[in-house]
C-alpha cells in the first residue's frame, strides 16, 4: 500500500530534493540580482557576499512555503510579497520586487518548456510505439499467412 510505501528513506530523499530546490531557486534569484545591481550601487557589496546569497536562498524558500500557506493557485502574490519582505533588508524594495518577479516569471517558463518538452516526447513516444506495433502486427499477419500456405 502507499502508506507502507512511505518510510525513512523516501522522506529523506524528499527532503534533500526539496532543500536541493529551494538552492537552486535561491541560486536563480542571486544571479537575476547580480545581473540588476551594477557595480557602485549601493547595495552591490552586501549581495555580492555569502550572505546575500543566504538572504536570496531563504527569500525563495520562505517565499514558496509562503505561497502554499496563502491557498492561492499557485501562490499568486503571496510568494512575491514575502519574498520581496526578506529582499528588502538587503536591497531597496523596487529592486527586490523586480528581482523578484523577473525569477517568478523565468520559473514560469522553465516550466511551460519542460511540460512542453514532455508533452512533445510523449507524443513522439506513443506515435513511434504505435508504429512499432503495427510493425509487430503486420509481421505477425504475415507469418501466420506464411503458416497457412505452408500447411
Amino acid at each position: 500500500s502507499v502508506v507502507e510505501a512511505i518510510d525513512g528513506r523516501l522522506m529523506t530523499r524528499t527532503v534533500c530534493y526539496s532543500w536541493l530546490g529551494w538552492m537552486l531557486h535561491g541560486t536563480s534569484l542571486w544571479f537575476v540580482l547580480r545581473s540588476i545591481v551594477q557595480p557602485g550601487m549601493e547595495s552591490y557589496e552586501r549581495l555580492n557576499s555569502f550572505n546575500g546569497w543566504v538572504v536570496c536562498v531563504a527569500s525563495m524558500s520562505l517565499g514558496a512555503v509562503a505561497g502554499f500557506l496563502s491557498m492561492l493557485p499557485g501562490g499568486a502574490f503571496a510568494r512575491e510579497l514575502a519574498s520581496t519582505w526578506i529582499l528588502s533588508t538587503l536591497l531597496p524594495q523596487p529592486i527586490a520586487l523586480l528581482g523578484t518577479v523577473v525569477s517568478r516569471l523565468t520559473s514560469l517558463a522553465s516550466e511551460a518548456i519542460a511540460i512542453g518538452g514532455s508533452k512533445a516526447i510523449q507524443l513522439w513516444w506513443s506515435s513511434s510505439g504505435q508504429r512499432s506495433s503495427d510493425r509487430i502486427r503486420a509481421e505477425g499477419m504475415r507469418v501466420d499467412r506464411d503458416d497457412a500456405t505452408d500447411g
